[in-house]
């Protein structure tokens, strides 16, 4: 199992408190009982944020080579989203300083965290479909300054996978 990068929401107090009340007490709990000098730091002066990542299963080249479907159909936005649902953790946390806590995991992700995904998978989608509708030369052109970008030599690039 590997995480794929850990996201940061900045929040307010009031909407913390307001929307997780039992993971707001947690976390004062975790910050009275520290020996924190920040250990007397008013709720209201703590840093609020999301922390949330996603849960990734890496795969063997074997694996990959077993989907068959050339091209294979990208998956819709809804099936990244459930995806997303499905793999995302969320904890409620706070700071201070050099002091820092987490609640346990949220039971749903805030919308906060679900909506900047999704208007991010939509961007991702739309930008295929204005790629796939490109002509051919076209679409190498974009290739090819993408990987320029990348600061590769598009003409000394010739990546060639053999099944055997």
């Amino acid at each position: 199992m590997r995480y794929k990068g850990v996201m940061q929401t900045n929040i307010s107090y009031a909407d913390a408190l307001q929307n997780h009340p039992e993971q707001v007490q947690q976390i004062i709990q975790k910050l009275r009982n520290s020996s924190s000098k920040e250990k007397n730091t008013p709720p209201e002066n703590l840093k609020w944020f999301y922390t949330s990542y996603v849960q990734i299963f890496p795969l063997t080249l074997d694996q990959v080579f077993q989907n068959t479907q050339h091209p294979p159909t990208p998956p819709s936005v809804e099936q990244q989203m459930a995806d997303f649902n499905k793999n995302c953790h969320v904890v409620l946390s706070a700071s201070k300083g050099h002091w820092y806590a987490s609640s346990d995991k949220l039971p749903t992700i805030p919308n906060e965290i679900l909506e900047p995904q999704h208007n991010h998978y939509k961007e991702m989608e739309q930008d295929r479909i204005r790629f796939e509708n490109l002509s051919p030369e076209k679409k190498e052109e974009e290739v090819k300054e993408t990987l320029r970008q990348l600061g590769f030599d598009p003409s000394s690039i010739a990546i060639m996978v053999k099944k055997t």
